[in-house]
């Protein structure tokens, strides 16, 4: 008997969500994987009792989030697929990833290491990011091309995106993010 339609196909399905049991953490017990339209949860059973361990929304439509193994350690990282939001009259939606990590005790942000060692994203942002900025003059993509030099090591080139949202936005927001970046960032 079909409980509902859902987007996973899982026997537990529901409009919208679904469950599905599978060891995420690798410590040999079932962990509860909820997935709605909004995103995902992660409820696992520690020391007698169910806890949630991660909790992410999305708000791009196209992907799902997706747990894996990235690196083969019998520990399953988790992949949020979401957009940075560009304003302007030619706006695009940049496609993001956010990458969450077991730590021994809940998953954690763990953005620093995906973009370090993901060139294909790499450069399918870097693509975007310079056919875009001849349309429109945005700090967003500046912000976040800087992110993704600092997480890289690529201090110089870094430096010089994060400066320019600095100096040439009004955004508040980004000024004091990337100042704060910025000040992580050994001298010159």
């Amino acid at each position: 008997m079909s409980r509902g339609w859902t987007k996973r196909g899982s026997p537990w399905a529901f409009k919208g969500v679904s469950f599905e049991l599978v060891d995420l953490t690798g410590d040999g017990i079932l962990d509860i994987w909820v997935d709605h339209a909004e995103g995902v949860a992660v409820i696992s059973f520690q020391n007698g009792e169910f806890k949630e361990v991660c909790s992410a929304y999305t708000s791009h439509k196209a992907d799902l989030p997706e747990y894996i193994d990235l690196n083969n350690d019998g520990i399953y990282e988790i992949k949020i697929p979401d957009s940075i939001s560009i304003d302007g009259p030619t706006a695009a939606y940049l496609p993001w990833m956010s990458l969450y990590e077991w730590d021994g005790n809940t998953y954690v942000l763990n953005n620093e290491r995906f973009y370090t060692e993901n060139d294909d994203f790499f450069i399918q942002l870097l693509e975007q990011y310079i056919f875009w900025r001849h349309f429109t003059k945005n700090e967003v993509y500046h912000f976040h091309m800087g992110l993704v030099y600092y997480y890289r090591g690529n201090v110089p080139m870094a430096r010089e995106l994060l400066q320019w949202v600095v100096g040439d936005t009004e955004k508040q927001d980004y000024i004091q993010a990337a100042e704060s970046i910025l000040d992580k960032l050994p001298p010159q």
